[in-house]
């Protein structure tokens, strides 16, 4: 069986992107034939891979699997396997089963003991959908526009940082906590139930489920893939 990862060139500063490919790494050191990018082989695969950003089945594949990495709308259609990367990502009044991959190097996201002071701010999907920083905020560091590869800064202002304030729901909440950087929702509405014990425990739940969470993926596939 072979899968095909529909994602854009590998860009280092985007999770999203980083990981569609490991996925792929994580298919291929199993045995499983897999390719990541935007063009197809001469034929099309048995199962496609798409980000909640792609629409339909452009590369009409036998098999779709939608992989949810953000709570975005999609269409979603009625024979399409769906996964997301956190059950945040799920739409209203659906539970798919959750796809999460152990993204964060903790060798330089951690708790370093730093006097604190200060408060940077994270919006990058945000400004993208034309949304606008608060006027409070507009002086305040956006992390997100720091280059790509600047990971030790990063990780240097949340151990350094009194808040973090997010506009989005974003790995680099799982991040600050991880730095002991408190988080606060420029949003009320990005997110609920949500404290820094609620997102430690569940990234520390998925990073121990995820060979497993991998293995449900494909043998969900090849069920499907069985009832052709």
């Amino acid at each position: 069986m072979i899968f095909q990862i529909c994602a854009p060139p590998y860009r280092k500063d985007s999770v999203g992107v980083r990981v569609l490919y490991q996925l792929c790494d994580e298919l291929n050191r199993r045995g499983i034939p897999a390719t990541a990018g935007l063009d197809i082989a001469d034929h099309p695969p048995k199962v496609a891979v798409y980000p909640e950003v792609v629409e339909g089945n452009p590369f009409d594949a036998q098999i779709v699997a939608r992989w949810l990495l953000s709570n975005r709308p999609c269409t979603i259609s009625e024979n399409d396997l769906v996964f997301v990367w956190e059950p945040w990502c799920n739409p209203p009044g659906h539970e798919h089963p959750q796809l999460r991959l152990p993204m964060i190097d903790e060798s330089i996201f951690y708790d370093a003991g730093r006097e604190r002071s200060g408060t940077c701010i994270y919006a990058r999907k945000y400004l993208m959908d034309g949304g606008k920083i608060r006027p409070e905020h507009e002086d305040l560091l956006n992390l997100a526009t720091l280059p790509a590869g600047y990971w030790k800064v990063i990780a240097l202002m949340l151990q350094k940082a009194e808040k973090l304030v997010s506009y989005e729901r974003s790995q680099i909440t799982t991040e600050a906590n991880l730095c002991g950087c408190p988080v606060e929702f420029a949003n009320p509405g990005v997110t609920e139930n949500y404290s820094a014990e609620i997102e430690m425990r569940d990234y520390q739940e998925s990073k121990d489920r995820a060979p497993q969470m991998v293995s449900d993926f494909i043998a969900a596939c090849v069920e499907r893939a069985d009832a052709l």
